[in-house]
């Protein structure tokens, strides 16, 4: 589908996806988060051994979402892939 998507269409879909990624298969499979005061701290550690980056526990993996290129401020939403995109978590 080419051009816009209309608002309840985009809310539909939000709303898909929030309780198919709820799914206890999903949430068990896929999202992990630290169970204790070591993995916290191994994780820490690890991020600041490889990046240099102190006090970090995780991270969030995001995507590209392709758009119409806008009419205002469109430099703020071309990426480095070379299309207009908002950044979506």
């Amino acid at each position: 589908m080419d051009g816009p998507m209309a608002q309840p269409t985009v809310s539909k879909c939000l709303k898909q996806v929030t309780e198919a990624l709820n799914s206890s298969s999903i949430l068990r499979t896929y999202i992990k988060f630290p169970q204790n005061r070591q993995e916290r701290n191994f994780i820490k550690e690890s991020f600041y051994e490889k990046y240099g980056f102190p006090g970090i526990r995780g991270c969030i993996d995001c995507t590209h979402i392709a758009i119409v290129r806008p009419q205002e401020n469109e430099e703020r939403f071309f990426n480095r892939k070379h299309f207009h995109s908002i950044n979506y978590m």
